[in-house]
Formats: structure tokens, C-alpha cells, sequence
């Protein structure tokens, strides 16, 4: 019992000393989110789609939007909600499960929305909103896949 609480005791001292008493967390710059946003664009445009890309940061604030010139006004809210729920959850927004979508009004189940998520760090969330689900998603995919390469070998 003896070895117990000194192991315990040791452990709650050692703790803090290996953690530190702060967290740095490394968060996307405007320039990378805008470029993201802007592949996601480009990308469906490519296809023949108008859409509107959202890019959100780990805690869910916008951090780049835009919003292709034919694309319904009402994209811009559903890609929102599909960047947020991917940065809130950490996954794709297709698959938080659906009672839980359906019991919230801030996740969405739709497809559209992916994690940002390189070198080992998570960033948050890109939302894409205008064509079918599974192209919304493949916009969101070509946006991440654009900034790769720079978040993986980010220092």
C-alpha cells in the first residue's frame, strides 16, 4: 500500500514537470486558409459547380469564407455548419452520427465537411456547400490537399 500511494504521490508531482504548465497550439494562418478556400472554389468550378467554401478554426470561428458569385446565399450557412461540425467533432461531418445531428443545431450529418489535420496537428475545419454531398467533400479534400504539404514539414 506503502508502494502505491509513494508511486501516486511521485506520479502527481511528475506529471506537471513532463507537461509543462502551458499548451502551444499552432493554428493556420489567413494566407492558408484563403488558399484552401479558394482550391475548394476553383475546383468545383472546374466541375461546373458554384459553391461556397468556409474554413474554421479549431475552436469554430470563421477564418476564411468565400462564396462563388452564382452560389445560393443559403451555401454560405450550410457550409459554415459543415466546417464547424468537422472542427467541433474531428472528423468528417458525414459521419457524426445521426441521431446526434439531428438532436443539435450546430452539427450537421451532411457530407461536405472535412477535418484540417497535417504533422501530427490538428487546425480545424473546411466546409463546402453548393453541389452533391460527395463533391462538396472531393472540393474540401482538393482545398486541404492544396496546404499539404506545407502544414506537414510546418516546424
Amino acid at each position: 500500500m506503502k508502494r502505491v500511494a509513494t508511486g501516486l504521490l511521485l506520479l502527481c508531482f511528475a506529471a506537471p514537470a513532463v507537461a509543462g504548465n502551458t499548451v502551444t497550439v499552432k493554428l493556420i494562418t489567413a494566407d492558408v486558409a484563403q488558399r484552401i478556400v479558394v482550391t475548394a472554389l476553383e475546383h468545383c468550378a472546374k466541375e461546373g459547380y458554384q459553391v461556397t467554401a468556409v474554413v474554421v478554426a479549431r475552436d469554430g470561428r470563421i477564418q476564411a469564407l468565400l462564396r462563388h458569385a452564382l452560389a445560393s446565399p443559403v451555401t454560405v450557412k450550410i457550409a459554415k455548419k459543415k466546417a464547424k461540425t468537422s472542427a467541433n467533432m474531428r472528423l468528417p461531418s458525414m459521419e457524426v452520427p445521426k441521431p446526434l445531428a439531428r438532436a443539435s443545431k450546430k452539427l450537421t450529418g451532411l457530407r461536405g465537411g472535412l477535418p484540417i489535420e497535417a504533422g501530427g496537428q490538428f487546425y480545424g475545419g473546411v466546409g463546402v456547400s453548393g453541389a452533391t454531398g460527395e463533391i462538396d467533400e472531393a472540393c474540401a479534400q482538393a482545398g486541404i490537399d492544396e496546404v499539404m504539404d506545407d502544414l506537414e514539414f510546418e516546424e
